[in-house]
């Protein structure tokens, strides 16, 4: 601006700025009040501005050999920018900028700026609560000396490992690990009350362990592609992540943490996976109930699993989830008007054909084994032109390219393509009703009493080999 100033022939504006640039010392000798030693340009270009009557050109040009070119670059991004603007403007941003405060304050031991911290932030605008707890680990760790390590470690293994996911991480953190509130909960005030400053090593140990397990349910790799997770656990945790399953994350880390301290077996440990999957998807996504039914219970047990673990805790989880899902009866009902259609309205949302792909999916697992199909697809038996013909009951998975095959064909010339296909689902249909003929109702029952027993019976698994 002192240069806008300068060539506009603006005596007065140009010197009314000088007081702002440099100061004179008792010999009447100008200083310039800005200086660093790693920018010498600024220092530079500030004398040569008030000095003479060099243009932008000549300045820019005596100092183009500078280490510090990026100084220089600033220089002329402003100049170039404000020489654009009308004189007015120049003042009008000049006086914004001379209006500008700032507070700088300093801290003269470690001690001080951690509590100058806490008190700015409760008083100014809220931080995170990754922040405020990284703060405070920073404040009590001991000894000081290793407090340089601590800050690249919670780099390293926390924030480069979770990135937009440090928050949820910590709200599912204390849930496993404190009694919390079913309400919403400040995650750093909950560590804090349960923390002594004693404990703050073994806070963080625990915290970057966690952060690992965390890591794998939130953005799952499998081994073979160069991550951490088993198959099991990439299908599981993936499958969650898909549909919003974040309720049993406490948990599934406490489950983690029952492994790595060899309180279950890995084997153990992967059956809950895919029971937790299952159940997730009976209750949640077929069943249609909501979780706050059972979120109390999932946080109890997260804790308790953590805390104090026991065989008797996994059986009591056990029963207390089955205890929560619909009668068998309801289950059934519910599962009978799932369904899907490209013409009825009722049935065409993208929420509806998911809960379908689902429920063709689980059940394909429980009967017949996990398969991994990408170009799965849904196959309506009959043409879906009426309502009842959308239900599942009517309904089968198949691979694309046999899907095309069985376009406008009736039901009896299908089952040729229905027994080539990879699903047991198809070639058991193909199988069973040689005829073609079948009841829409009565297949979806039977399909959905089915799943509700082998959910059952996966739970069953898992109770067994906790009493081997």
């Amino acid at each position: 601006i002192s240069q806008i100033y300068k060539e506009s022939g603006d005596k007065d504006s140009f010197q009314g700025l000088m007081r702002f640039l440099v100061s004179t010392n008792l010999r009447n000798t100008k200083l310039c009040k800005i200086e660093s030693e790693y920018q010498p340009s600024i220092e530079n270009i500030i004398y040569r501005v008030i000095n003479s009557d060099n243009s932008f050109a000549q300045i820019k040009e005596s100092l183009n050999d500078v280490p510090d070119k990026n100084v220089l670059r600033c220089f002329e991004y402003f100049y170039k920018r404000l020489k654009s603007e009308t004189i007015e403007k120049v003042h009008l941003i000049k006086n914004r900028i001379l209006s500008t405060n700032y507070i700088d304050i300093t801290a003269t031991t470690e001690e001080d700026s951690y509590t100058i911290f806490e008190i700015l932030n409760a008083r100014g605008m809220a931080l995170e609560d990754s922040e405020l707890l990284k703060n405070h680990i920073m404040r009590y760790y001991q000894p000081n000396s290793s407090i340089d390590r601590v800050k690249q470690e919670w780099a390293d293994y926390i924030v480069n490992r979770l990135k937009d996911g440090i928050d949820k991480f910590l709200i599912h953190y204390v849930r496993h690990r404190y009694k919390t509130p079913d309400s919403k909960i400040s995650a750093y005030s909950i560590i804090k009350e349960n923390t002594a400053s004693v404990s703050i090593i073994e806070l963080f140990e625990d915290l970057k362990k966690k952060a690992k397990y965390y890591n794998k349910i939130y953005m799952p790799v499998r081994a073979t592609d160069g991550g951490d997770c088993s198959e099991v656990e990439f299908r599981v945790f993936k499958f969650l992540k898909s549909y919003r399953g974040e309720l049993f994350r406490p948990l599934l880390m406490s489950l983690m943490d029952a492994m790595e301290k060899k309180q279950i077996s890995v084997d153990l440990y992967e059956q809950f996976l895919i029971y937790l999957q299952y159940y997730f998807t009976c209750y949640n996504l077929l069943a249609q109930e909501t979780s706050n039914k059972i979120s109390k219970g999932i946080q109890k047990f997260a804790y308790l699993l953590e805390n104090d673990f026991s065989s008797q805790q996994i059986i009591d989880m056990i029963n207390y989830l089955n205890e929560k899902l619909p009668k068998k009866g309801e289950f059934t009902k519910s599962f009978s008007l799932l369904g899907w259609s490209h013409v009825v309205p009722a049935y065409k949302s993208s929420s509806d054909k998911r809960r379908i792909q689902i429920a063709l999916l689980t059940y394909e697992y429980f009967k017949f084994g996990y398969i991994d199909i990408a170009d799965l697809t849904i196959e309506h038996i009959i043409p879906d032109s009426k309502g009842i013909n959308s239900l599942i009951g009517n309904i089968i998975p198949l691979e694309d390219s046999l899907n095309n095959k069985c376009k406008d064909k009736p039901v009896l010339e299908k089952l040729y393509y229905y027994k080539q296909s990879r699903f047991g689902m198809a070639r058991q249909f193909a199988e069973k009703h040689e005829n073609g003929e079948f009841d829409v109702n009565k297949r979806a029952e039977f399909m959905g009493a089915e799943i509700y027993d082998a959910l059952l019976e996966e739970a069953k698994k898992i109770l067994n080999k906790i009493n081997r």
